[in-house]
């Protein structure tokens, strides 16, 4: 039996994650951040519909990553928008499902879409800029240099991290809690350590 594999970029950091209210407004859903979560949704689309054409089954994918990588198959897993799109997902070191305290609110890898808005409005005040229309005409370097952090600044680290947005139309609630519930999509699951 063989595999076909599948690689492709997602958006991240400022670009992929960033919430404000001006960009909730651009969107017929009303929300923001999440776009590199969207990105492999389109992804995940694409090789649905063209996974056939390279001898592949589109009712037989399976999503998988290491890390970061892994935390968004936990994210994709538990997502209604890729309900029945997925048959496995092999989960490698993931971060996303450390604390499954149901009585706590999100983290800050994830956030409601008011405090991940909040936290694009300092950024956004940071950079000087009175819009998003300002913050478009910045360069991805300057982007760049305003997502570094100081200690005294919005999070304490090299580089802002934006937190994943509980939208509830990507997600209705953090992985941890979805999965304590057995919300998850009823899929085969392969988690490990590296």
């Amino acid at each position: 039996m063989g595999v076909i594999l599948v690689s492709f970029n997602y958006r991240l950091g400022i670009l992929g994650f960033m919430a404000h209210p001006e960009l909730s407004e651009e969107s017929d859903k009303n929300i923001s951040g999440n776009y590199g979560i969207l990105d492999q949704i389109a992804a995940l689309n694409w090789v649905r519909k063209n996974i056939s054409e390279f001898g592949g089954d589109p009712d037989n994918i399976t999503i998988f990553g290491q890390s970061s990588g892994a935390a968004n198959c936990y994210i994709l897993s538990c997502s209604p928008l890729t309900e029945g799109k997925i048959a496995g997902a092999i989960m490698e070191s993931a971060p996303s499902l450390g604390d499954v305290n149901v009585h706590r609110s999100p983290s800050e890898d994830y956030q409601t879409l008011s405090d991940a808005q909040q936290l694009g409005m300092q950024l956004m005040e940071k950079a000087k800029c009175r819009s998003i229309k300002e913050m478009r005409n910045m360069s991805y370097e300057e982007l760049l240099i305003l997502s570094r952090v100081e200690q005294a600044d919005i999070k304490v680290g090299q580089f802002i991290i934006f937190p994943i947005v509980i939208d509830n139309y990507i997600l209705s609630d953090t992985p941890a809690h979805i999965i304590f519930r057995g919300e998850n999509h009823d899929i085969n699951y392969m988690a490990g350590s590296t």
